[in-house]
């Protein structure tokens, strides 16, 4: 009875280290996933910050290409109203210029400074999917010493009531021993018919 007792313990002692063992596995596969989520949301802002930092260009350019259609139809207009020369034409192409460039330079700066912005979260991204590999790395590694402590203790506790209770200890079985046939004597010869 005792031993079955102590069977019954480790039993429930090794379904319970295999579930928690089964459970580690399960989050560190969790943490994988959603560590693979982040990687591609990194990727695709990796992709964006470049997308932006080449829109930016493009409309740097184009600025640029605006002012220059801009200047050649003021050059164009002040010759021919006679003034192709005056300082006044001059310095309406000088400004002219200036903000071209202005805003050339500010379009570029925007840019860059979105594709930081998606670089940065890229980056971000990418470390919280490390962290969560890690995580889901050490909650496997937790329930696998779980489990091991868990037979241990288990085992532990088996041995101490089978040692308690079990051959020798203070459980005492109700079944006796059957009666020894004595058939030295011949009255217990004949009482067993073997006379």
């Amino acid at each position: 009875m005792a031993s079955v007792a102590a069977i019954a313990m480790a039993a429930g002692g090794v379904l319970s280290a295999y579930s928690q063992q089964k459970q580690g596995a399960e989050q560190m596969k969790a943490s994988a996933i959603a560590a693979a989520q982040m990687d591609a949301q990194a990727e695709i802002a990796t992709q964006n910050a470049s997308r932006q930092k080449g829109s930016a260009q493009r409309k740097s350019s184009e600025q640029l290409r605006q002012n220059r259609l801009l200047q050649s139809r003021q050059i164009a207009l002040s010759a021919a109203g006679g003034q192709s020369g005056s300082k006044n034409v001059s310095d309406l192409l000088g400004r002219t210029q200036a903000e071209g460039e202005y805003s050339s330079a500010i379009s570029l700066y925007e840019g860059n400074l979105r594709s930081d912005s998606l670089m940065n979260e890229a980056s971000s991204l990418r470390q919280k999917a490390s962290n969560t590999r890690y995580e889901g790395k050490q909650a496997y590694k937790a329930a696998k010493i779980g489990a091991i402590s868990g037979l241990l203790k288990t085992g532990a506790t088996a041995s101490s009531f089978q040692s308690k209770y079990g051959n020798g200890g203070s459980f005492q079985s109700t079944q006796t021993a059957a009666p020894q046939r004595d058939l030295s004597n011949p009255s217990s010869q004949a009482l067993y018919g073997y006379k």
